[in-house]
């Protein structure tokens, strides 16, 4: 419940910030946010579900191979980008972020909920 809440909130400031920044600024600077967003929404939702698996009963050692190959994956990917489109890095930071921040907000809304029965 609460992975399907970060996303959906991670989603949300996407599609807010991804609007804004198409209308009122470059095309560019939305794809690079695009990217950066998918990028860190994969790597969000590559560990949740390793982790949870680990947690359940798996091995230690499949999460480290895991991350380390996300970790490759995502050089690989940020590497191909960088190399073969018109990149705004300021765009493409922001949108790794997004997921960054909608973790913590999702856990202070959870922690709302849990205190004082606040839907959320």
């Amino acid at each position: 419940m609460r992975i399907k809440k970060i996303v959906i909130i991670s989603l949300i400031f996407f599609l807010i910030l991804y609007t804004v920044f198409k209308i009122f600024y470059s095309g560019t600077f939305a794809l690079s946010l695009a990217a950066g967003w998918a990028v860190s929404f994969g790597n969000f939702i590559g560990l949740a579900f390793k982790l949870k698996s680990t947690l359940n009963g798996g091995y230690v050692k499949a999460l480290v191979f895991n991350s380390q190959f996300r970790l490759l994956l995502t050089g690989v990917l940020l590497f191909a980008f960088f190399k073969n489109f018109e990149v705004s890095y300021i765009g493409l930071l922001t949108g790794l972020l997004i997921n960054a921040i909608s973790i913590p907000v999702g856990g202070i809304l959870e922690l709302r909920r849990d205190t004082d029965g606040t839907p959320t």
